[in-house]
């Protein structure tokens, strides 16, 4: 690794996916939630039972591909020309 670099850890991101409209039309609803800087997972048969998960970069469901891209994909792409080992 070149001295002007420096060691990157792992980072670890998440995008939720809006509702297809089958699932809308089935009326389903979505358990995600952003809080905090933590994603929320409600259980759907108990509301009061929810699973919290960190993540360093987190999306909603109303973020384009290329905002996703611009962060990741291309920093990791980058990373990768440059002989580092990247993985999406």
């Amino acid at each position: 690794m070149p001295s002007e670099e420096k060691a990157e850890n792992i980072k670890v991101a998440v995008r939720c996916r809006p509702l297809s409209k089958k699932e809308l039309n089935d009326g389903e609803k979505s358990i995600f939630t952003i809080n905090s800087g933590n994603v929320n997972l409600k259980n759907p048969k108990d509301p009061s039972d929810i699973a919290n998960f960190a993540f360093d970069l987190i999306w909603g469901t109303d973020t384009e591909q290329e905002t996703v891209w611009k962060a990741l994909g291309i920093p990791l792409l980058d990373k990768a020309f440059a002989g580092y080992n990247s993985t999406i």
